[in-house]
């Protein structure tokens, strides 16, 4: 988890469509999503990776990459970069690990509520309990002006010569 808690006073009305509802699990070793589209960025995996479930099955992680979620928290968005995050098609749940969020930030919970702070004491989500699981929602951080960006370098990069490439890398125009 990277963070940017940001002061402004916000409404969720501008993310229709881009809420994406996470579990947070103990058990869970990493963090997993079900949807590809979720991916501000991601590779697919040469060798799937097997995903061992609590009931014995093993399914097939096939691509790994990063989810930018803003998670409200009361009249604040949290703006978090989840890293590593692997996709599983066949999950039911999107995934958050307890293990994995607690190396560099920490859970509090009670009676039906987890809070997440990050190492500078600041509340960045709030999971609520239902069904004896903690659930968390975010809204995707947009990524379409990124993504033309990324796509359009990318296609800059493949058509320029080594000589070209190492001039810009050094910083010349």
């Amino acid at each position: 988890f990277m963070v940017n808690v940001n002061d402004e006073t916000v409404s969720n009305e501008n993310y229709n469509g881009n809420e994406v509802t996470w579990v947070l699990d103990r058990g869970c070793t990493d963090h997993i999503v079900n949807n590809d589209k979720y991916f501000s960025d991601c590779i697919v995996l040469k060798t799937p990776n097997n995903v061992k479930l609590g009931d014995g099955r093993t399914l097939q992680a096939t691509k790994i990459g990063t989810v930018l979620c803003n998670f409200f928290v009361y009249d604040k968005v949290s703006t978090v970069t989840i890293k590593n995050v692997f996709y599983v098609e066949e999950m039911h749940n999107n995934l958050l690990s307890y293990s994995k969020i607690t190396k560099n930030n920490k859970i509090i919970s009670e009676a039906n509520v987890s809070r997440i702070y990050n190492n500078q004491n600041e509340l960045i989500g709030i999971a609520k309990k239902h069904n004896n699981l903690y659930y968390i929602k975010c809204f995707l951080v947009e990524k379409e002006i990124n993504a033309n960006v990324t796509i359009k370098n990318k296609i800059e990069t493949e058509n320029m010569s080594l000589k070209e490439r190492w001039h810009r890398t050094l910083g010349h125009i």
